[in-house]
């Protein structure tokens, strides 16, 4: 009798170390990096920086990473930090008015009395921002016997960004003949939400290729008390395409 029950047992065990090495394939722990294609949406914004190459605007890299965990069949969670950053200062698009310290002139594009109109030349625009965001996978179509981490997922994350833009150029009074230097800097923290359908391929259990599309949302103070985009822009918001490669361990 104890020799069957002990077979018995044996057999479970075996079957459920099979079982486990198909579902846990990789392992429950990953890193990963990639590079995202974006897009952003608000005008104020892609105005001067956009995700390719154009006449009037720069061109931006998002590299990011990711460092998760799988809980189960459904679920992950991830660190996903990213680096956004312009890859050179350059700027090839023309003129703009802005009038100084009237924040309220975009309403009807006309300052408010006793306002000087500057006409900015700009030559150089930099941007440089840090999302950190805690993320959130669901992979709803799972089966029993699926790898972690694999296939269709909803993904949101939650976090906030750092974001640092300077403008130089030459500017003055509008209507003068006069180009003086200036240059212009801010920086600011701001909250950011991503909303993402992503799909993850898993190649012999250990190495992972990820696509995903999101959109990030970047709500932004409004104050138009300087040219630069952080303080004209109500949004950060964008639209990306991120590809991936990770590493299960």
């Amino acid at each position: 009798m104890k020799t069957k029950i002990f077979t018995v047992l044996f057999v479970l065990f075996c079957y459920a170390t099979s079982y486990s090495q198909v579902y846990y394939g990789g392992g429950k722990n990953y890193a990963g990096f990639g590079l995202s294609f974006d897009v952003f949406t608000n005008p104020e914004v892609s105005n001067y920086y956009n995700g390719a190459p154009s006449n009037n605007a720069l061109y931006v890299t998002d590299i990011t990473f990711t460092l998760g965990r799988n809980l189960n069949k459904h679920f992950a969670v991830e660190f996903a930090p990213s680096l956004i950053f312009t890859p050179s200062s350059v700027y090839g698009g023309g003129s703009f008015d802005y009038w100084d310290d009237d924040p309220y002139w975009w309403y009807d594009d006309s300052p408010t009395a006793n306002q000087s109109s500057n006409t900015y030349n700009l030559t150089n625009a930099s941007l440089f921002a840090i999302p950190l965001n805690l993320r959130v996978k669901y992979f709803p179509l799972n089966s029993s016997n699926s790898l972690y981490g694999s296939g269709l997922n909803l993904n949101l994350s939650l976090g906030a960004m750092y974001i640092y833009e300077s403008f130089t150029g030459t500017g003055g009074p509008t209507g003068s003949n006069l180009n003086q230097p200036f240059s212009l800097s801010s920086s600011t923290w701001a909250p950011d939400a991503v909303l993402g359908l992503g799909y993850t391929y898993s190649y012999n259990s250990a190495i992972l290729f990820g696509f995903n599309v999101n959109y990030r949302l970047v709500p932004m103070s409004l104050n138009r008390k300087s040219p630069l985009t952080i303080a004209n822009s109500g949004n950060y918001n964008s639209l990306n395409f991120d590809f991936s490669i990770g590493f299960g361990y």
